[in-house]
């Protein structure tokens, strides 16, 4: 794994991830995805989904394509949609989130 000091951790890139992908190709398809709870990796939780998003640190915004489909799929205005939610920051930016599976 390298040096995992906080400051040599860097967030992953979508080029990481298809990185990681290619050098699984064979292992067994049933292996399962877990992601650690925490920086120490004191506790682990397999990855249930994954999503799309305006990334900020500690909030998934939705983008504006999500934000249309969800008022298309609720009947809610555009407009209630964007009043429901934060505005996402300037920097926000599109980012690929593993959502763990809640094991309690």
């Amino acid at each position: 794994m390298g040096d995992m000091t906080t400051s040599t951790i860097k967030p992953w890139t979508l080029a990481d991830l298809r990185d990681l992908v290619r050098s699984t190709r064979r292992l067994p398809g049933d292996v399962r995805v877990v992601i650690a709870s925490d920086p120490e990796c004191n506790h682990y939780l397999p990855v249930a989904e994954v999503t799309t998003g305006l990334y900020s640190p500690g909030f998934l915004h939705m983008t504006p394509e999500q934000s249309r489909q969800y008022a298309a799929d609720t009947g809610l205005s555009l407009g209630e949609v964007l009043e429901l939610q934060p505005k996402p920051p300037p920097d926000a930016a599109l980012a690929l989130c593993l959502i763990p599976l809640n094991d309690e």
